[in-house]
């Protein structure tokens, strides 16, 4: 039998953080017509078991706190967590790489808007390789 260590449960964390306004902004974004991605479980071990954990800091793990609440583009990101655009949009690329997040582009006022939403509901690491 693999020995798994389950390396963190984003899901029950990010809620357990924002306690009930998770479930009222997700019910919010519902009753708005808006679509929420299925959160899924994600086990990974080997070479993607190291992507995975080198892309979890403590800033990516704010940007998924966020994220649990409700969908936002880049530019809120960066003014919500005080932090330079340049190096939000490089912690996406690098959450959605690994596919912790999704990304896709909307009209925004003026151009295109990065929006991102959480992908990943549970990470499970597992210390040996698969077989």
């Amino acid at each position: 039998m693999a020995r798994e260590v389950q390396f963190i449960n984003i899901l029950n964390l990010l809620y357990e953080s924002s306690n009930e306004n998770t479930y009222k902004s997700t019910a919010q974004l519902l009753s708005r017509g808006e679509k929420r991605l299925e959160l899924t479980d994600m086990v990974v071990s080997g070479e993607e078991a190291l992507a995975v954990a080198d892309a979890l800091t403590s800033t990516t793990f704010r940007i998924l706190q966020l994220l649990s609440r409700e969908r936002l583009d880049v530019s809120t990101l960066a003014e919500k967590l005080g932090l330079s655009e340049a190096y939000i949009s490089t912690l996406i690329t690098r959450l959605e790489k690994v596919k912790l997040i999704s990304v896709r582009y909307e009209k925004g006022t003026i151009g295109v808007r990065k929006v991102c939403e959480l992908a990943v509901g549970r990470i499970t690491i597992l210390t040996k390789p698969k077989e």
